[in-house]
């Protein structure tokens, strides 16, 4: 008999516990702000972006009837005197020593640094535009700045994704050396 109790007890516990995080979801997920100011674009709410800019991976591209969705990876890309106070800091910076002197360097002068591997999904504009290199010398060529070509070269660098109300209004592919 107390066994049947604490049972009874326990799934009203459990039943509890899920309506609440269902009221929590809902009211995190109806929240509307303004602006996001944060410094690391790996930690931002895609519920939360209305007009910005992100470094990203994208790790896939899927067409439905009339809409594509990109799936992306924040990242934050940095270069110049940048990537190497960040690489220092992570401890990932290459130390030469010339002719008696320290220097510290990154590869190719830029730095990626991927503090969450978690992926964020986001819709193309009708009027996306595309900033793509156009090379036929690269691993996978292409000639035209059009959404055929991001499909041929997705995975080959980085991204400028430019968001506007939650939908993607350019690409710009990110020139690694």
């Amino acid at each position: 008999m107390v066994k049947l109790a604490l049972k009874k007890i326990s799934m009203k516990i459990n039943s509890l516990k899920f309506l609440l995080s269902v009221i929590v979801s809902i009211i995190f997920f109806k929240a509307n702000t303004k602006s996001l100011i944060i410094s690391y674009p790996s930690c931002i709410d895609i519920s939360e972006i209305k007009d910005t800019s992100v470094y990203v991976y994208i790790t896939s591209i899927k067409k439905d009837k009339k809409e594509v969705m990109l799936f992306v990876d924040f990242i934050q890309y940095y270069s110049n005197e940048e990537a190497v106070t960040k690489a220092k800091e992570r401890g990932d910076a290459d130390t030469l020593y010339r002719n008696g002197n320290v220097i510290i360097s990154v590869p190719g002068d830029y730095y990626i640094v991927n503090e969450s591997n978690k992926i964020r999904k986001f819709y193309l504009s009708q009027k996306v535009k595309f900033n793509l290199q156009l090379n036929q010398d690269r691993q996978h060529p292409i000639s035209e700045n059009s959404l055929n070509s991001l499909i041929k070269i997705y995975n080959d660098s980085p991204f400028i994704l430019h968001i506007s109300d939650n939908k993607i209004i350019a690409i710009d592919e990110v020139s690694l050396p």
